[in-house]
């Protein structure tokens, strides 16, 4: 839904369905491959289209100096501006600790989710948002 394309077509263009179970161990759907962010990034650059990535918040320090402190940053109002924008992927979680990537509609302000699933923004904290920019 992020860059307009198939779920078909999307794992034809990555190379796999993301089914495969890699960890049978792990509970459904953690036992399966997948699929990463970067392969996505990959797959759809062959469409024209870059998701880049924007993240709300960081820290910095010069180094990783134990005995410096960290700057934080923040950009929440920056990116709830992009994301009014551009459709595109987030990553991050439903406060759950469990790494999770979702589609965002910029016109509807809902999140899609894999799952089948259709929800506000506010139920997902975001890591990184992955704005997809058609290429010139």
């Amino acid at each position: 839904m992020a860059v307009d394309e198939s779920v078909d077509h999307l794992c034809q263009l990555i190379g796999h369905d993301g089914s495969e179970i890699l960890w049978p161990t792990q509970p459904e759907p953690f036992c399966r491959k997948g699929h990463h962010i970067e392969e996505i990034q990959y797959a759809v650059l062959d469409l024209g289209i870059s998701l880049a990535p924007f993240v709300p918040q960081f820290e910095y320090n010069p180094g990783a100096c134990d005995d410096l402190p960290f700057q934080r940053y923040y950009f929440f109002d920056k990116l709830k501006r992009i994301q009014k924008v551009y459709n595109g992927v987030m990553v991050g979680d439903y406060k759950t600790g469990h790494p999770h990537a979702v589609a965002w509609s910029a016109k509807e302000g809902l999140i899609y989710d894999p799952d089948g699933g259709i929800y506000s923004d506010t139920t997902f904290r975001i890591e990184c948002f992955y704005a997809a920019m058609v290429r010139a």
